[in-house]
């Protein structure tokens, strides 16, 4: 046999284990054999590009402080990078293979197909904002972005998924949140503080005086003026006293939320209009008093949107409580209105609303249809 048959044999087990610099010389000849050692030689080379090629690759993923997926058309995770591992407290092997979506909630969307089926209909790349699980069970809130991978042909063989952990971006965020709505708070404490013991005591007092002198005089059309006076200083009063009310409830700083939440469905400028039916988990817990503040602003928005928007004569209210959040569903029969998720420009309340629920890293669902009334689902977690 051909010595030569040898060499390429040998040859090819090097590149088979990698080494790929190996090169056999032509013989004189020229022959079939030449030709063919003029083939591996072609494929050494080639071996040896697309080597370099992967490994610059690579080199360039496990550099990426983001976490990094290559995944087929179908969702499995063909690679990952180590910042992937690293974050996702998990080793290499145990997720090659996986499906993106057993990284998120099972019982949300699919992941996959938010991501896939608008680059499949044409988009360049894909952004959103999602939560994935880590192997022990830790939730991180990520921004993502996909695009297809192509080949030296051009081809799109495969999906780059990369996912950008943002938990200090959003508890910055949330800091700034906070500090703007507590700020709110305090300046609303302080007028109803000021309009109580101020403006509240000098009503009082008129009211008073007035209502001595009616007793006192005699003359009958003045005193008629005197008791119409009295009479609408009583409503005054009345009006101060539900500003104070809305502005800082004492009931909610006393007594807590659900106190503040029975106060306010009995005020009587809902009597005849809407009827309130609560109900509650047994030992609801006491939250953090900036937390009670929040709900009760969002449950106070609901109500006067659904009386003056919605047209509503029911609201039905839950306070559920459980081992690690607190969720609360607001609900009433009023006309509704078209409402997404994706829209732009919410309401200047439902902002407020979202933004208070948010600064506790909590989550406010709306779900609203036309003729059907709408719908809050808060949940929120327990600070313990």
């Amino acid at each position: 046999m051909d010595k030569r048959i040898y060499k390429i044999n040998k040859l090819l087990t090097d590149y088979s284990l990698g080494r790929f610099d190996g090169r056999l010389e032509l013989s004189e000849n020229l022959d079939d054999i030449d030709a063919f050692i003029n083939g591996v030689n072609m494929l050494g080379e080639e071996l040896k590009d697309t080597t370099i090629s992967r490994d610059y690759f690579f080199n360039i993923l496990n550099s990426v402080s983001d976490m990094v997926f290559v995944c087929d058309r179908h969702g499995r995770i063909e690679e990952i990078n180590q910042a992937g591992c690293t974050q996702l407290e998990c080793v290499k092997d145990a997720i090659i293979g996986s499906h993106l979506d057993d990284l998120q909630d099972q019982a949300q969307p699919s992941l996959w197909q938010s991501l896939y089926l608008p680059l499949k209909s044409g988009k360049e790349s894909v952004l959103l904002d999602n939560m994935l699980f880590t192997h022990t069970g830790k939730r991180i809130p990520v921004h993502m972005y996909a695009c297809y991978l192509t080949n030296d042909q051009k081809k799109k063989s495969a999906i780059l998924v990369t996912a950008k952990d943002i938990t200090l971006q959003i508890e910055s965020e949330n800091m700034l949140l906070r500090a703007i709505i507590d700020t709110q708070e305090k300046e609303r404490q302080r007028l109803a503080q000021d309009l109580h013991d101020s403006l509240g005591q000098q009503i009082s007092a008129i009211k008073f005086y007035i209502s001595a002198t009616a007793d006192t005089i005699e003359d009958q059309n003045n005193k008629e003026i005197l008791v119409k006076s009295n009479e609408a200083l009583v409503k005054v009063l009345a009006d101060m006293r539900n500003i104070c009310f809305n502005l800082m409830p004492k009931t909610l700083e006393e007594f807590g939320l659900l106190k503040a939440i029975d106060e306010l469905c009995n005020q009587p400028a809902y009597a005849g209009k809407i009827s309130f039916h609560i109900a509650s988990s047994p030992q609801f817990p006491a939250l953090k008093q900036y937390i009670e503040i929040d709900i009760f602003r969002v449950v106070q928005e609901f109500v006067n949107n659904a009386l003056q928007h919605g047209g509503a004569t029911r609201i039905w209210m839950k306070f559920h409580h459980f081992k690690s959040h607190v969720r609360i569903v607001l609900k009433d029969n009023g006309k509704g209105f078209h409402y997404s998720e994706e829209r732009v420009f919410p309401g200047r309340g439902l902002q407020n609303a979202q933004s208070r629920i948010k600064s506790h890293n909590g989550e406010l669902k709306i779900k609203s249809i036309p003729g059907n009334g709408t719908e809050y689902q808060l949940a929120i977690p327990i600070i313990h």
